[in-house]
Order: C-alpha cells, then sequence, then structure tokens
C-alpha cells in the first residue's frame, strides 16, 4: 500500500499585498465555478440535452480566524479594500511547499462575531476577479 501524500493545513498563509493576515484559523478556496450553457436542439442525440462551458467565475474565497479589530493586517481589509470597494492582490500560500494560489480579490464581506464563552473571530469572503493561478 502507498504511503500517503496528505499534509495538514497547519503553516497554510493567506496575504494580503504581500503582507500575511494574522491568526487565520481556516482558509477555503479558490471556489471557481463554470457557466454551463444549454445548446439542446431537435436533433440532440437519444432525446439528451446537450451542454457546452460558457465563462469561467474565479470564485470566491472564505477564511476565518481570531479577530485582532487594530491589527495592521486586518485594519485595510475593512478600511481600504471593504469599505473603498478596491481590489487587492491575494495569494495563499499552501502548507507543504505545495503550491501558491495568486489572484486579485474585492472584500465581499466580514463578519466578526462576539461569543459569550469563546474567543473572537471573524470571517470573511474575497470575490475573484479574473483568473486565479496556482504556481
Amino acid at each position: 500500500m502507498a504511503v500517503s501524500l496528505a499534509v495538514i493545513g497547519y503553516g497554510c498563509t493567506l496575504n494580503r499585498a504581500g503582507t500575511p493576515v494574522i491568526e487565520v484559523i481556516k482558509i477555503a478556496g479558490p471556489l471557481m465555478k463554470s457557466d454551463i450553457k444549454e445548446v439542446s436542439n431537435m436533433g440532440s442525440p437519444n432525446t439528451y440535452k446537450e451542454f457546452i462551458a460558457g465563462l469561467r467565475d474565479g470564485g470566491t474565497i472564505t477564511w476565518e480566524g481570531n479577530y485582532i479589530p487594530k491589527d495592521a493586517s486586518i485594519l485595510p481589509i475593512k478600511g481600504t479594500d471593504f469599505d473603498a470597494g478596491t481590489s487587492s492582490s491575494w495569494t495563499i500560500v499552501i502548507a507543504g511547499s505545495l503550491g501558491t494560489w495568486t489572484m486579485t480579490c474585492l472584500v465581499q464581506d466580514i463578519a466578526p462575531a462576539y461569543p459569550v464563552d469563546d474567543r473572537i473571530t471573524y470571517a470573511g469572503t474575497l470575490k475573484v476577479t479574473g483568473k486565479p493561478v496556482l504556481t
């Protein structure tokens, strides 16, 4: 039996404009999508629908972290990107030297949470504009 090549996510980083976002506990994405267009016609084989790929969407990236509201790595996410509606360069560096995602994103949402009996956290969603690249 082969030895698994799996690695844990510990050590992954989310970076905005080259600066690591601190205290990240979970990163997901990019969740890329493709528009699928129906092209069925009167002669489609065996009465089955036919489809072709349309435009692709770079998708979204979600993350969660410990919320340190005035930290220099977190302040520009809301203050510069979200409030101003500007896009920034983002990277996800995957643990174990497995690669780096590079993309341009807009901050779609950011949501702090203040539980009574646990740490203060926040979650955010980045909307990828253009093509995300894995190197």
